[in-house]
């Protein structure tokens, strides 16, 4: 049987989580029958529609699902019904709701025919949930799967290995999926011992990881290899040549590139099949309507189609970018740049428009995005045995992400502030990153322009690598602010989740954390300490704008947002900043302002944490009335004005601006010409009648929300539509 190390990966070893996987009556007939090439909606129920693509069909098809499920439909695990028959379903239960029911699960199962050119239709039905059965290590190991994968690392002509072969015979193997169908495990030693730990120089700074996929019936092994310098005691750039091998009788190079600059603190991942793999161009549509019934993804407009031109382009641009490891592909490497771009929203563009297709192109930039996201330099993992992750110093924090509680005075890569010795976190050695300057083109990040690589792709596939990226990017935001925003004097003194980033900063972080809490697995450390971040961050916040009767008011926290940041504004800004020379603000008659579409990000996710059951909703309502407040009278302040750049806040003798009317007379034109709302429209993608349309239509139960709502609809949506079908980002319905 596996042997789990206690120390090996910390969500996994608690995960806790259920399977299903016994053989379903009635067996497996193939599924028969063709589709056209553009197949009519699935039906309002529960089911996702597989249809091939490449031309050439295919018999047995692996299928690896991540599925939400709305509270209520599946009583014990979730099984495969295709033709009305019942398929065998390994089910690994993650998640469930409040009464019991799933809530989300990772399905395993194979499809037995997806005819050419057609479509086979795929529900879900309940099956008793069991226990999950631990596999047994000698079937994996069995020389008829041909399973090896080898990392090498090359420098100055000595090379060094790990083998995931060798990882699984010694033990070092944590399951992430159990069952007979397909086993997953996560191959690593996040232990003080680290013993496949390689590189060239004495820190051996760079772990390999390997998660393993086994498909025993079908003979055939998915692996993903990932290379990463994020231990929190060995952090420091280095270069390299990589060789990655497949196979154990006759291995085969998958993969080479040489010349890596590895930075500290980043990853790089491969993923391949042993065994052969199978068809690729199978466009797989998850069912956006169900999806947003389960409160899994916002309510999109599903009447919309995105055209074949729009998908065409995407993926013209993706073919043409640099993909090898650190490759940008397309992402902004600089994250700080300024303007609008596809990554930006809720979901990126990309993501948006696989969800509505699941266009077998759009995935493949999905997960390919996600996989080049692990180059920017936020992925840390804590590598001290001493350290506690949890508030109560209960939980070992080593092989976890970093936890504000096991450094509370650590600001990760700041050197504005000097933490404890106990909690810094160095990288050693000459940086290869500094010496090119960060801003030429380098990967660099920040909260103010954070996209959401990984959410979606965990949510519906059930990847172990883009559930951990969630959680390291959650976990080393935790500690990018200010520790002196933690307390008062002295400073840092105490840990805690509080997010002070610019505005749009605070929804972006906010969201990815709502992510890393609402999917990591029932049960589990994780689960816990980021549910606990983000009560820290809405204490801040409602202490910041001087929301009393909440749970939170005046703890600590709540008390630290108060005399810290405390700003109570009339027009229920959140926060307000200085007049740049361009800005559209009469310095005469003010000197402060803010940037509405900045709050609508902030106020928008938000009303997403509050949709998945976090309490946001008084700090909701409080900022609601900053976008609502301007639909009241269009003859003293014309509607249109919401979709301003900046609004004034504060006037020249420093008393705050009282009324919206007052806020125009400060600008230095006086009404928005409708000529440039029209043409701030066509941007649907990142145009601030965008942002502040999909906003409204998050608050229609909110005090003049509905009427907000309607306006925008008619002005900034409705008209738009066939725009709003190729970038759906912000194309979203109030929830009925």
């Amino acid at each position: 049987m596996i042997r789990r190390r206690a120390l090996l990966l910390g969500t996994l070893a608690a995960t806790g989580c259920e399977a299903s996987g016994g053989a379903a009556a009635g067996g497996t007939p193939a599924a028969s029958g063709s589709a056209p090439a553009a197949p009519a909606d699935l039906p309002a129920g529960n089911a996702v529609r597989l249809r091939d693509a490449s031309g050439s069909g295919a018999s047995n098809y692996p299928l690896r699902l991540g599925r939400p499920f709305v509270a209520g439909e599946i009583a014990g695990a979730p099984q495969a019904v295709i033709g009305g028959m019942p398929v065998p379903t390994q089910a690994d239960i993650k998640t469930r709701w409040p009464d019991g029911s799933v809530q989300h699960a990772i399905l395993s199962f194979v499809v037995p025919h997806i005819p050419v050119s057609g479509s086979v239709t795929v529900a879900f039905a309940n099956q008793p949930a069991v226990a999950a059965t631990p596999t047994d290590r000698a079937a994996l190991l069995d020389p008829a799967l041909d399973f090896d994968a080898v990392m090498e690392l090359t420098r100055d002509g000595k090379t060094q290995s790990a083998s995931a072969r060798t990882m699984l015979q010694n033990g070092d193997a944590v399951a992430w999926c159990q069952g007979a169908i397909a086993p997953t495990f996560v191959l690593a030693d996040h232990s003080a011992a680290r013993r496949y730990d390689i590189g060239p120089s004495a820190r051996r700074p760079v772990r390999p990881i390997f998660h393993v996929t086994f498909w025993p019936a079908l003979h055939k092994v998915h692996v993903r290899a990932i290379a990463e310098n994020s231990n929190t005691e060995t952090l420091e750039d280095i270069v390299y040549d990589v060789t990655l091998t497949a196979g154990l009788a006759k291995p085969d190079a998958v993969f080479r590139q040489e010349a890596v600059a590895h930075y500290a603190a980043t990853r790089w991942t491969r993923s391949f099949w042993i065994g052969g793999a199978p068809e690729s161009r199978i466009d797989i549509d998850h069912n956006l309507a169900y999806l947003a019934r389960t409160k899994a993804f916002p309510n999109y407009d599903t009447s919309l189609r995105v055209p074949e031109t729009a998908l065409a382009r995407d993926y013209t641009m993706w073919t043409a970018r640099p993909k090898g490891l650190y490759g940008e592909g397309l992402w902004t490497k600089y994250m700080p740049s300024t303007g609008g771009r596809d990554d930006l929203g809720h979901q990126p563009a990309w993501v948006t428009r696989w969800l509505y297709t699941g266009d077998h192109r759009m995935f493949e930039i999905t997960s390919g995005q996600a996989e080049l996201a692990a180059a920017w330099p936020v992925h840390v993992r804590e590598g001290n045995q001493a350290k506690r992750f949890d508030a109560a110093h209960q939980v070992p924090a080593i092989g976890r992400v970093l936890s504000v509680y096991a450094r509370p005075s650590l600001w990760i890569f700041d050197a504005r502030f000097t933490p404890r010795p106990e909690d810094a976190v160095p990288i050693e050695g000459p940086r290869i990153m500094s010496a090119r300057g960060m801003s030429a083109g380098e990967w660099v990040d920040d909260g103010a322009h954070q996209a959401d690589a990984f959410s979606a792709l965990y949510v519906l596939t059930g990847d172990y690598y883009a559930f951990e990226q969630m959680q390291i990017w959650a976990g080393t935001y935790a500690c990018k602010y200010d520790p002196s925003f933690k307390s008062t004097p002295p400073y840092g003194v105490h840990g805690s989740g509080v997010i002070w980033d610019q505005v749009r900063g605070n929804g972006w972080v906010l969201r990815n954390r709502v992510n890393a809490a609402y999917w990591s697995p029932d049960g589990t450390p994780e689960k816990a300490y980021f549910t606990t971040l983000i009560d820290d961050a809405i204490a801040f916040w409602e202490g910041a704008v001087g929301i009393e009767g909440t749970r939170f008011t005046h703890t600590r926290t709540w008390s630290d947002g108060d005399s810290i940041r405390g700003y109570h504004s009339p027009l229920h800004v959140f926060s307000e900043h200085g007049i740049g020379g361009g800005d559209p603000v009469d310095t005469t008659k003010a000197k402060m302002c803010y940037s509405p579409w900045m709050q609508n990000f902030f106020t928008f996710e938000l009303a997403v944490a509050r949709e998945k059951g976090y309490p946001t909703g008084p700090l909701l309502s409080y900022l609601a009335v900053a976008l609502t407040g301007q639909f009241k009278d269009p003859e003293a302040y014309p509607f249109a004005n919401v979709a301003r750049y900046r609004i004034p806040t504060r006037r020249i003798d420093g008393t705050l601006i009282a009324s919206w009317p007052e806020a125009l007379a400060a600008v230095t034109e006086k009404t928005r010409d409708m000529r440039v709302w029209t043409l701030q429209n066509f941007n649907v993608g990142d145009g601030y009648p965008a942002y502040a349309y999909a906003t409204t239509a998050m608050l229609t139960n909110e005090p003049g929300g509905a009427f907000a709502y309607g306006w925008m609809r008619d002005n900034a949506y409705t008209p738009f539509r066939s725009l709003y079908a190729q970038n759906p980002k912000w194309a979203i319905l109030p929830r009925s």
